[in-house]
């Protein structure tokens, strides 16, 4: 213990201690997370009719002479003030110290956020993949491991602490989720499109392959029509005194064709091809229903499904994930 006294009477004590402490950590927002820890010092048995702290006036308590800075943390602000602790009626004269850090986070953005926002959009492109390629099923195996070595890693990193959840291994165990739901949709998969034909389908296989195909075809020409009902755009012709380009065509006096003039019998043929239509949809058996259908539509389907879904479903929560780190920070 170093004491220093003046010819005042004044006693200046310095004493060289190496204090360890600890606060709270909120990490709902790491590694993008601001920490504000306070701790406070005070004598243990002088109470402040002995002994009164206070910070030096230079300094205002915290001195940065001897500060290194660390490679983890910034620094942003230190203050110091003066407080009294009460206990068994007796006070004690104390000192706060209150610091503001926040982590530099640039080494873990490039090291684990951007792969795995990454390896987030890979697991959707597992349904993109051919299944006669045969890799289906490893891909999806190898992105769950990757998933959960990256949450192995980031819970050692962080403090065992159930206070605060951090958002980043909430999105971590849901791609380890939609990793392992992938997994088991490619093995579905997979087992609808090795299936013999000789098996027949299922009217509940067969609607489906519909569904999607119709939905297909919406998303392809931008709305739903029906490819027994083409548009014909009007035609004019030079003079209405030309023959008429098929037998038993009447050229119309305005000189416009129209799919009711033009093609008398295409009513008709509309007409038998609903018919068609009608009784394959009602008929008896998925094989009756559509001859040609097999259980390799039924896996290309599952497959344009499932990536939509999955490519919605993570940009949607990655997006919610940047938008709540933005309005925090």
């Amino acid at each position: 213990m170093l004491l220093t006294m003046s010819n005042e009477g004044q006693v200046t004590w310095s004493p060289s201690l190496v204090l360890r402490t600890a606060c709270e950590v909120d990490v709902t927002v790491y590694p993008y997370d601001t920490q504000t820890c306070a701790w406070s010092l005070y004598p243990w048995v002088l109470t402040d009719d002995s002994v009164v702290l206070k910070p030096d006036p230079t300094t205002n308590g915290f001195s940065k002479k001897d500060f290194s800075k660390s490679v983890e943390w910034d620094l942003l602000h230190s203050e110091t003030s003066l407080c009294d602790l009460e206990e068994e009626d007796k006070i004690y004269s104390c000192i706060k110290f209150d610091y503001i850090m926040r982590r530099r986070s640039m080494f873990l953005s490039l090291t684990v956020i951007v792969p795995t926002l990454l390896l987030a959009m890979l697991s959707a492109l597992v349904f993109a993949l051919p299944a006669e390629s045969g890799e289906k099923v490893s891909l999806a195996m190898t992105l769950m491991l990757t998933f959960v070595f990256l949450l192995s890693f980031v819970i050692n990193v962080l403090p065992q602490s159930s206070l605060h959840i951090s958002l980043f291994v909430t999105f971590l165990v849901f791609l380890c989720t939609c990793s392992a739901l992938s997994l088991v949709l490619a093995i579905i998969v997979l087992s609808f499109y090795h299936r013999p034909d000789c098996v027949p389908l299922t009217p509940s296989a067969v609607r489906f392959v519909r569904c999607v195909r119709g939905w297909r075809e919406c998303c392809r020409v931008g709305g739903k029509r029906s490819r027994l009902q083409p548009r014909v755009c009007p035609m004019k012709l030079k003079s209405t005194k030309e023959p008429a380009l098929r037998e038993g065509v009447d050229v119309p006096r305005n000189g416009v064709f129209r799919p009711e003039d033009s093609l008398p019998d295409m009513k008709g043929r509309h007409e038998k091809k609903d018919r068609v239509r009608s009784a394959d949809e009602h008929g008896d058996g998925a094989g009756s229903a559509s001859p040609e259908m097999t259980w390799r539509d039924v896996a290309e389907a599952c497959d344009y499904l499932f990536l939509r879904v999955f490519v919605i479903g993570i940009v949607i929560v990655c997006s919610a994930g940047c938008a709540y780190l933005l309005s925090d920070s």
